[in-house]
């Protein structure tokens, strides 16, 4: 996939995001799910590019407008 794809990708997952739980829930939730992620690697688990996705995702989150 390319970089333009998968940024659009990232930008439509923190759209519905933000569609189905509101900018503060969706924040919230990627947050945790950052938090689980980050224990798996803390016992060499692989996370592969895991942490990296969200990190985005969470980063179009924020910089977002809230959604009417």
């Amino acid at each position: 996939m390319e970089q333009k794809e998968k940024l659009l990708l990232y930008k439509s997952i923190a759209l519905k995001m933000m569609e189905q739980y509101g900018k503060e829930g969706a924040y919230s939730r990627i947050k945790e799910a950052i938090q689980i992620i980050k224990a798996f690697a803390k016992y060499n688990e692989p996370i592969g590019n895991s942490l990296g996705i969200l990190g985005i995702i969470n980063s179009i989150i924020i910089q977002s407008e809230r959604l009417k």
